[in-house]
């Protein structure tokens, strides 16, 4: 008799567990198959407009406080500021031993690109403090923008911080969105 009862028992709470568990998975399901609303859903996402130079997307932005452009290149693959500029933009390059030169691969084959003290990177909205920028000397292929234009390159604004602020070029309306 006793047995009889404890074994109900058990019965009743492996129904409930089983019950409260198929609640749970056709919750997380319908949940998962309803639409999601967007974070931006009512507002547009944070964005800055961009010019061209040549077919060039560049934007305006603040490097360490100071008014810079920079080079938007979905083809670089890391974002690299111009070691000609360093003093003028307040940064440093770093060889030594704890800081040596990273290579870095493009159209022209490798070469090298040192590492640099942290910047403060500021565009629209979005404040880029902890971002591992590389440099590397730039004069040379920034002329023409100064001269032709007068604007400052601080650098190139590669696939590893596009990808990270999920940064999307319009080319249409001349803005790229990111997500902070």
């Amino acid at each position: 008799m006793m047995y009889a009862k404890i074994h109900r028992q058990r019965r009743k709470q492996r129904s409930c567990r089983v019950s409260c568990l198929l609640l749970f998975i056709l919750f997380i399901l319908g949940s998962s198959c309803s639409p999601v609303r967007s974070v931006y859903e009512n507002e547009e996402p944070p964005h800055v407009p961009f010019r061209t130079h040549g077919g060039i997307p560049l934007i305006k932005a603040k490097l360490n406080g100071k008014t810079a452009h920079f080079i938007v290149d979905t083809g670089a693959s890391v974002s690299l500021l111009n070691e000609g500029e360093a003093e003028y933009f307040g940064f440093q390059t770093r060889q030594d031993e704890l800081y040596d030169e990273v290579c870095v691969t493009d159209l022209n084959g490798t070469t090298t690109a040192n590492r640099v003290s942290p910047c403060v990177l500021e565009f629209g909205t979005l404040t880029v403090r902890s971002h591992h920028f590389k440099s590397r000397d730039m004069v040379e292929f920034s002329r023409p923008f100064m001269e032709q234009e007068g604007i400052r390159i601080g650098g190139i604004l590669g696939s590893d911080l596009m990808t990270y602020y999920h940064l999307q070029i319009d080319f249409k309306n001349h803005v790229i969105s990111f997500k902070k």
